[in-house]
């Protein structure tokens, strides 16, 4: 099922560790493997998670904020209608 709204973009992909615990193609050779995935730094990882986080926590609070605004709109769509029948009403007198 697809995440509504804008976090739907910053949803971590699972990610394998670089400890060696990946599983290798049958077709490629381990130097293969090496070009294709360099190693990463356990601190690079950090920040990556860290990041992600971020984003998926602002991806939620812009998400509250787009469904505050919606809301908004339809009372004030429904307030301008209200003003707009009631000049009308006041026109025919």
């Amino acid at each position: 099922m697809e995440e509504p709204g804008i976090t739907k973009y910053f949803k971590r992909k699972l990610r394998t560790s670089s400890s060696g615990s990946e599983k290798t193609p049958s077709k490629k050779n381990k130097e293969d493997i090496e070009e294709i995935s360099p190693t990463h730094s356990a601190d690079e990882s950090k920040i990556v998670d860290e990041a992600l986080d971020m984003a998926q926590d602002l991806g939620r609070k812009i998400d509250l904020v787009l469904n505050k605004l919606d809301t908004l709109t339809l009372t004030l769509d429904a307030r301008v209608t209200k003003l707009h029948n009631g000049m009308m009403e006041l026109n025919l007198r």
